[in-house]
């Protein structure tokens, strides 16, 4: 089958490769595909119920029809756990330049460092975010870039499936998979398992409630070197990377909003036509080119504010009257309540 053709790639094939292009957030890389087809094939489905083989070839391209066959593939399975069987499929090929990058690592905080900054060469409908707590523990954060409040039981399972092939990149590379590892969930949509046993399966402590995904990885194993390292093919391999990143970001009309809200210490004054200007085209323009990334100037604007708040008050340790103020709320209560539309706790939950 075509998921094999990985297979006979080498670091000098790879290279070579034209840049893809990843033109808005539903792009996804075709090593996605592969693990889904993998997992179905060994779960005994049939493939041709699914997709045909125009659509093999072409659907690696666009995450929104990749995870309605994903889900429906579950429930035919039987298999709540369908996303674990995918995972571990994963191999230094899988997403080609960018995996084996991740596998030929120094240690595991370099991988930790260059997957989540380079993460949209293999997807842009989930934004990566690194950070490390008090405790010293590295915790990636998994943000969804649909619009807010619109996530189904369809999504989540591709989320399920990003965050599990994360923990078998790091369980391979390592040659354990007793590292410590925890998950923090906003809720749990899957019925045969409960967090504790899907957690059992995966060696990972799953608990639910979080106001945003993460996965959160000890301070112990940071610096631990990686059994698969080979600093020859990471750095031969790494401008690979960063050039596939970098046309993404680019393209990524999303990403180039996010740049530009960075640059500004308060958004009180920030509004969709001041964004426009800044990039010197008109507002109907500016929405248009939103809409054909599948998204919205306040879908953007809010997820960014999320993200924002839940950084600066559970990393930096910032007041809520602060972040209200970076953020451009006109008065406490009025951020408070729009945390709480976006999280369902006050962000005193999280200052405290």
């Amino acid at each position: 089958m075509r998921q094999t053709q990985t297979q006979t790639q080498t670091p000098a094939s790879i290279a070579k490769q034209p840049v893809q292009q990843c033109k808005n957030v539903y792009y996804l890389n075709k090593g996605w595909l592969n693990l889904i087809l993998k997992a179905a094939h060994e779960c005994g489905l049939d493939i041709d119920n699914y997709l045909s083989k125009h659509e093999i070839e072409h659907i690696g391209v666009d995450v929104r029809k990749l995870r309605k066959v994903h889900e429906q593939m579950m429930k035919d399975s039987g298999k709540e756990d369908f996303s674990i069987i995918a995972a571990k499929h994963v191999n230094p090929l899988t997403f080609d330049s960018y995996s084996l990058m991740l596998w030929t690592a120094p240690d595991v905080n370099t991988l930790l460092q260059v997957s989540t900054r380079y993460a949209i060469s293999v997807g842009g409908s989930v934004h990566l975010n690194l950070s490390y707590n008090w405790r010293g523990d590295a915790e990636i954060w998994f943000v969804s870039r649909d619009p807010m409040n619109s996530e189904s039981a369809v999504s989540y399972v591709g989320m399920t499936l990003f965050m599990v092939v994360f923990m078998q990149i790091l369980y391979q590379t390592l040659g354990s998979d007793q590292l410590g590892l925890a998950a923090e969930l906003v809720n749990w949509p899957y019925q045969a398992y409960s967090p504790e046993e899907f957690g059992a399966m995966i060696n990972c402590k799953i608990s639910v409630g979080s106001p945003v995904r993460k996965l959160i990885i000890p301070r112990r194993v940071l610096h631990r070197p990686l059994l698969t390292t080979n600093s020859e093919v990471y750095y031969a391999i790494r401008p690979v990377v960063i050039k596939r990143a970098a046309t993404a970001m680019e393209e990524d009309i999303v990403l180039q909003i996010y740049r530009w809200l960075d640059e500004h210490s308060s958004l009180a004054n920030i509004d969709i036509k001041a964004l426009a200007s800044s990039f010197s085209v008109s507002v109907r323009t500016l929405n248009r080119r939103l809409a054909g990334a599948g998204t919205t100037y306040r879908y953007v604007s809010e997820n960014y504010k999320l993200e924002r708040a839940l950084h600066w008050l559970s990393v930096e340790g910032l007041s809520v009257t602060d972040v209200a103020y970076r953020l451009g709320f006109a008065d406490l209560s009025t951020f408070s309540r729009a945390f709480k539309r976006w999280t369902g706790r006050s962000p005193s939950h999280l200052s405290d």
